[in-house]
């Protein structure tokens, strides 16, 4: 049985265009329907291609967001968002 999972809202002091926004939408718009784990190929891709950052940085980023609780990092598979964004909130999973 899958339980749905319950969010709660995310006051954040960062102004709408601050680059780690950027970064957490850039991460939501990977995400499949009814699939959790986003894989890190689409990951790089996505954040590499789109802010031209390399790997190093986009791990350091991954483990930023993680040591914040906002992702999972599934190791050798990718990332379970811990977020989701509607109307430019974020909604952090509350566990």
């Amino acid at each position: 049985m899958h339980m749905k999972k319950e969010f709660l809202e995310l006051k954040l002091r960062l102004p709408y265009n601050c680059m780690y926004i950027i970064i957490l939408k850039r991460m939501a718009s990977c995400k499949v329907p009814y699939k959790e784990i986003i894989p890190f190929a689409k990951i790089n891709y996505k954040l590499g291609s789109s802010l031209q950052i390399n790997k190093k940085q986009i791990w350091d980023l991954l483990l930023f967001f993680h040591d914040l609780g906002m992702l999972e990092i599934v190791r050798n598979h990718g990332i379970i968002l811990n977020y989701k964004i509607v109307e430019n909130n974020i909604l952090m999973h509350h566990k």
